[in-house]
């Protein structure tokens, strides 16, 4: 099925006035995708398969092929050299990482459940994704070396789409009150102690992929 999409990014910063930029994306299937560190290659999911292509355009190489799992959310790592996405594999999406060349394909969380929407944290070693394991979708982390998982909310309704700030003290994520409204969450850690705002609350628009800038102060997102 092909469908026309148009996504506005909006930069909004903490302390200062919203600014907004349309960026339209023409006969494209529903995608994720995440610019490379160098900011010189896009990764890109289309029909379940992972692709990279040069920003200037050009050839579209697939990382993946139709016969390993069906790819979602991609996520470069910051130093450009991994790959991270929600796969879908034996009925349930899980969290791999590949390495940007195609090789190296490794599944990073596994269980009856679902592991969705990966985002590398600047440590390069940690991985923030949501999951609902226990029920409603919950942020989680995970070490991608040792597979040591922490809980980072526990909240009745469905928490998605988390990014931590480049210096890991604050978090970034969105939250849907199912038939109520959708919301971006800040939780900060940036005194020692958790606290957690709303930032931005709407009925009629959701929220999706809130993204830090590299001064831990301004962020993108994308809503529809």
């Amino acid at each position: 099925m092909r469908v026309y999409l148009a996504a506005i990014f909006l930069s909004f910063g903490l302390w200062g006035a919203a600014s907004a930029k349309d960026i339209s994306f023409n006969e494209g299937t529903n995608f994720g995708i995440s610019l490379s560190p160098d900011g010189m290659t896009i990764a890109m999911d289309l029909q379940g398969i992972l692709w990279t292509l040069p920003v200037t355009g050009g050839t579209a190489l697939p990382l993946t092929s139709g016969q390993q799992p069906e790819v979602r959310e991609p996520s470069y790592s910051p130093d450009g050299s991994k790959i991270a996405f929600q796969g879908f594999h034996r009925g349930y999406f899980h969290i791999w990482t590949i390495n940007a060349d195609g090789s190296n394909l490794q599944q990073i969380t596994d269980g009856l459940y679902d592991d969705r929407e990966p985002s590398w944290n600047a440590d390069g070693k940690t991985i923030v994704f949501s999951s609902d394991r226990g029920g409603n979708y919950n942020i989680w982390q995970i070490n991608v070396d040792n597979g040591k998982e922490i809980r980072l909310t526990d909240h009745a309704h469905d928490d998605g789409h988390a990014n931590k700030s480049p210096n890991g003290k604050r978090l970034l994520l969105t939250r849907e009150i199912k038939g109520q409204y959708s919301e971006i969450i800040l939780i900060d850690y940036e005194d020692g102690e958790r606290s957690e705002i709303s930032l931005m609350k709407s009925q009629g628009t959701s929220f999706f992929r809130p993204t830090w800038t590299n001064n831990n102060r301004r962020f993108s997102y994308i809503s529809h």
